[in-house]
């Protein structure tokens, strides 16, 4: 069985974490030398917000999770908080599930779905756990909601804002769908190449297969990433910074180091 190990032979990045599970190792870093974003980074006015933009299977969640830990902001990912909404088995939860089965093709769900998360993002940022900014993947993905993201984030004071797009090559994106595994509890993502027993994740939840981690999904999710989140990046395209992924060998360590770079310029 083979594991994808981040690589941290990087003199700029340690090892803070390293659990093993028998075959199984999962790292977990952190750069060592901070950057900011500005002079005034240590001000508690200063939000940070970073938004994450890119295909299904591009790394949106672990980019995010790690720019969480290095600014130490929060994540909002609106693909876990609809399936967190799923679980509760309420009448929206029946409409997020309608929405992610049928890649958002439901003009009344879209509409539904656009509202929901435009209310969450407002009452987190009334949050003290907020007050610093997050990192948001997974939304907006067309323009109508860029544009009232646009709106809610004008009424802030002392927003600094930063869009990161992620593009990654095609086939890669498949190849990370058929060995992506997901914890069932946290969401974390795992990837593994035909595994014969999961190992727990690191939070002690069960890893399983997401229902839309399948090939006919992902064909369908890409072709709507191309026809209307793509509008997306073009609407940030004074904001974007452009990260380009071509193959495997790109781990989240060397991901997470050209963003920081990047959006320090």
């Amino acid at each position: 069985m083979k594991v994808f190990p981040i690589n941290l032979n990087n003199s700029n990045l340690q090892t803070n974490q390293l659990k093993s599970y028998n075959n199984y190792k999962v790292l977990h870093h952190y750069p060592t030398d901070r950057i900011t974003f500005s002079s005034n980074i240590n001000s508690e006015s200063v939000k940070k917000i970073i938004i994450i933009i890119g295909a299904p299977n591009s790394g949106k969640g672990t980019l995010a999770r790690s720019l969480s830990d290095y600014f130490s902001i929060p994540t909002i990912g609106a693909g876990d908080i609809l399936r967190e909404e799923i679980k509760k088995g309420n009448k929206f939860g029946e409409i997020a599930r309608q929405f992610m089965k049928n890649i958002g093709n439901v003009p009344k769900f879209t509409q539904l779905i656009k509202v929901f998360m435009g209310n969450t993002i407002k009452e987190k940022l009334k949050l003290p756990a907020y007050k610093n900014g997050f990192v948001l993947e997974g939304f907006p993905r067309t323009l109508e909601e860029a544009e009232m993201l646009k709106t809610i984030l004008d009424a802030e004071k002392n927003i600094e804002l930063k869009i990161v797009h992620l593009d990654v090559n095609t086939p890669l994106l498949f190849e990370r769908c058929a060995n992506r595994f997901m914890c069932k509890d946290c969401h974390r993502t795992y990837s593994f190449i035909n595994p014969k027993d999961l190992p727990k994740c690191k939070c002690g939840g069960t890893l399983i297969k997401r229902d839309d981690d399948t090939p006919e999904i992902l064909e369908r999710r890409i072709k709507k990433y191309e026809t209307e989140t793509l509008q997306v990046v073009d609407y940030y395209r004074d904001k974007a910074v452009k990260i380009t992924i071509k193959n495997a060998n790109t781990g989240a360590n060397k991901v997470l180091e050209k963003v920081l770079s990047k959006i320090s310029e």
